[in-house]
């Protein structure tokens, strides 16, 4: 019997489960096919079936490449509608990515499958088609391209650009810390295409080196839109589950982990630059045994200080990272135009030895422009972190680094730099805002 021994192969169902509905099917009045009855018995889904039936129909006409879905995958080198020759890149926890040649397109493309155990799952089937929504939206160099979205067999699935590479996870085991100007080269591409998201009302909400691809050519290309959030100027689509936190802990911002459904395109400022930490240190900002630690980490505790990093990192880098991974999200950048001028400007200093030289304190206080910035916070927020905390507390520590991180910056022009005077800071503190001690 060619169905149940598929049915076996696959580990769909055990030897035990098909000799009992055999006796069940010889008992029925009437004919019914094994595999109705294995569904009728719970041991199949009808999805399960139907791809089942037509593994059969392909081993009947002689054809080798049978198409059998189960948790671990499509076969290698099978044929999928018009994707022939799939071949495994990646898997991660909703699904697999494979590499196929589209046969009337006669081109190399990215196939990302939902797994067939969520493919029953209306709310993460419905997150899988969002990511192809927001990807559609967007067009831009740095942001992997997508050709199609479908459902074929039982299986969802999304058509991608290929990048031909290794994402800068893999990149960065290989290769070490990275010196800043080479971490500046794939930083600010990403910047640019998160700026880009967030013209269309996209937050990514799971930047990290993992979601990152490097190209043959040195292109970076940022993937994995599949925990995007929507947002319509004051009206936000509220497109997360409830109760759940999207995101990497390694890289999630304090708000993330409290609330999803408040956050804005400032999470990805600090993943951001919680990624560019990593790239020139070759280790996460903060580690920890359990999810819990590592958020009350990003939570309550500082960045390590200069002196305690593997590698000598540049002071104003330091800085900047600092300042885009403060724990209260309204003292960090206010647009992405910002965090573009702001790396812009390192960039051309990293390039010029003897620029370095002429370094003087950057002003960060009050940095604005940009037609992302944000020009109202519903949400009052207190000074420092406006988080329950949660995980292993430590005493608060704060390097001067790290005070200088806050209020200083880059200025918006060029290389040069300003200082607020006294007079400036009694004028801030008389329109009600927190002075700057």
């Amino acid at each position: 019997m060619i169905f149940g021994q598929l049915a076996v192969s696959r580990k769909l169902v055990s030897t035990a489960q098909i000799q009992a509905a055999l006796s069940e099917q010889r008992e029925m009045t009437e004919q019914v096919p094994i595999g109705e009855v294995l569904v009728r018995r719970g041991c199949l889904t009808e999805r399960q079936r139907l791809v089942i039936l037509e593994a059969q129909r392909q081993l009947q006409r002689g054809s080798k490449r049978c198409v059998v879905v189960d948790e671990r995958g499509m076969t290698e080198g099978c044929r999928f509608g018009p994707y022939d020759n799939l071949r495994e890149i990646s898997r991660g926890g909703m699904g697999i990515v494979y590499r196929a040649e589209h046969l009337n397109l006669r081109r190399t493309v990215a196939l990302k499958t939902l797994s067939p155990e969520f493919s029953e799952r209306a709310e993460l089937v419905k997150r899988f088609v969002r990511e192809a929504q927001a990807l559609a939206q967007m067009a831009h160099p740095n942001i992997v391209q997508i050709h199609n979205v479908g459902l074929n067999k039982g299986i969802y699935f999304l058509e991608m650009e290929f990048v031909e590479g290794v994402n800068l996870q893999d990149y960065l085991k290989s290769h070490g810390p990275l010196p800043l100007t080479e971490a500046l080269d794939k930083i600010i591409p990403l910047a640019t295409a998160l700026q880009a998201a967030h013209q269309q009302g996209i937050v990514h909400r799971d930047v990290k080196p993992e979601n990152i691809m490097l190209a043959g050519d040195g292109q970076i290309k940022l993937t994995d839109f599949g925990a995007v959030k929507y947002e319509r100027g004051r009206k936000k689509i509220k497109q997360t589950l409830v109760g759940e936190v999207l995101g990497t802990p390694y890289y999630m911002a304090p708000e993330q982990a409290q609330d999803s459904s408040s956050i804005d395109f400032r999470v990805d400022i600090y993943s951001l630059g919680a990624t560019f930490f990593q790239l020139v240190t070759d280790r996460l900002p903060f580690e920890g045994n359990s999810v819990l630690e590592v958020l009350g980490k990003h939570q309550r505790w500082p960045l390590p200080e200069l002196g305690e990093l593997p590698v000598k990192l540049d002071e104003q880098a330091y800085q900047v990272i600092c300042y885009m991974m403060q724990k209260s999200r309204r003292n960090r950048p206010a647009s992405w135009a910002e965090v573009i001028r702001l790396l812009d400007t390192l960039h051309a200093e990293a390039r010029c030895p003897s620029c370095n030289e002429r370094r003087g304190s950057v002003d960060t206080s009050s940095v604005g422009g940009g037609t992302d910035r944000v020009e109202d916070i519903q949400q009052s927020e207190s000074s420092g972190s406006d988080i329950p905390q949660v995980g292993s507390p430590r005493p608060s520590r704060v390097s001067s680094s790290s005070r200088a991180s806050g209020r200083l910056r880059m200025a918006q022009s060029g290389t040069a730099r300003v200082r607020r005077g006294p007079s400036d800071r009694r004028r801030r503190s008389r329109k009600g805002r927190r002075p700057i001690r």
